[in-house]
């Protein structure tokens, strides 16, 4: 009995030890700027077992009211600091080198905007770049934000361009427990299944050599909502348009918001199509924008890919946040198609 004593103990303890473990891997290796409750105005660059997301609250953030958040990806060859308009250009790879502004995405700038407020994560790709197996990273930086910030978990976004739009549909699209809307840009992947209807709204031009898979994905996601009407024109952002959704001179390092209409000479086009009657009664809507063309001759499909920078002006993440306003909450309590593995971490807000 005493030997039986003794092995009984041994195991307690051994599985104590083996808790005490799991539980010590699972502790966020955050700095400690980023395991303090978050404040208006603060711009962290946060590490999470062992890897790096940049943390923006505007200055309009309001602690006492459940704010959304914004997951934004970089694409391939471009860093998270140049993606959150941190202060760097970013540039192509290769021959010859096309280089543009040093403002990023522009959702940090929507995020200041009147009716706004809403936080966003940057995270930071290995070697600047994505890949399917990304989606837990993605997954525990909302659930570390969740502990810091007052996030309304039914107003839970990602956003990405190229390299990250595809982020956008292979983390978004198993987890639609966790994300209540996508912005792909430049770029998609066809998904095979969601948890429930999801609104999405994606961004491209002709010239851009991805345009088809963006076209692919959004159609994937017409079918998978079980849309019955469309297409038919959403809106079209040209000189007409009075929201202040664009640009005075995209090609400057600080834009301003303004008008549309007051823009001159007047803006090109961007005609958006939606298809609508979905499942949950959410839209996916599919944006045409007028491409950049910067760098001239031989570069269209370049300057189209990097979309941010257009020739109607357009701050897409403006036009996406309107999208995502207009559309039904989801996420919070909703089943998801993903992985055990997945549905773990993004419900518990656990690590892998």
């Amino acid at each position: 009995m005493k030997k039986m004593g003794l092995k009984l103990s041994l195991i307690v303890v051994l599985f104590a030890a083996a808790a005490l473990l799991v539980a010590y891997a699972c502790v966020p290796d955050t700095g400690s700027s980023c395991n303090t409750t978050l404040k208006p105005g603060d711009d962290l660059k946060c590490t999470l077992n062992g890897r790096t997301f940049y943390l923006y609250a505007p200055k309009t953030y309001n602690a006492s009211k459940p704010a959304a958040l914004i997951v934004d990806a970089h694409g391939a060859a471009e860093s998270a600091s140049a993606h959150a308009g941190l202060g760097d250009e970013y540039c192509t790879p290769g021959t010859p080198s096309l280089c543009y502004p040093a403002y990023g995405s522009g959702w940090r700038k929507e995020a200041e905007m009147p009716g706004a407020g809403f936080i966003v994560i940057t995270p930071q790709g290995n070697n600047n770049a994505w890949t399917q197996s990304d989606e837990s990273f993605i997954l525990n930086t909302v659930a570390q934000v969740k502990r810091i910030a007052n996030i309304d978990a039914n107003k839970v976004y990602i956003s990405g361009i190229s390299n990250g739009g595809l982020l956008s549909y292979w983390v978004g699209c198993p987890n639609t427990n966790v994300f209540s809307g996508l912005a792909p840009i430049s770029g998609g992947a066809k998904c095979s299944s969601v948890g429930k209807a999801i609104p999405v709204i994606t961004f491209d031009a002709q010239p851009d050599f991805a345009y088809q898979t963006s076209v692919n994905a959004s159609d994937a996601m017409v079918s998978l909502d079980k849309c019955k009407s469309g297409p038919t024109t959403w809106l079209t952002v040209d000189k007409n348009y009075t929201e202040a959704v664009c640009y005075d001179d995209p090609y400057s390092n600080s834009p301003k918001l303004v008008p549309c209409s007051s823009i001159s000479p007047a803006i090109q086009p961007t005609v958006c199509k939606r298809w609508y009657n979905c499942d949950r009664g959410v839209e996916v809507v599919f944006c045409d924008v007028a491409p950049g063309t910067s760098h001239g001759a031989g570069n269209e499909a370049v300057d189209a890919h990097v979309l941010y920078y257009n020739n109607s002006h357009l701050s897409l993440p403006s036009l996406a946040w309107r999208f995502f306003k207009s559309m039904p909450d989801g996420g919070g309590t909703s089943s998801s198609s993903s992985s055990s593995t997945s549905s773990t971490s993004s419900s518990s807000g656990g690590c892998n």
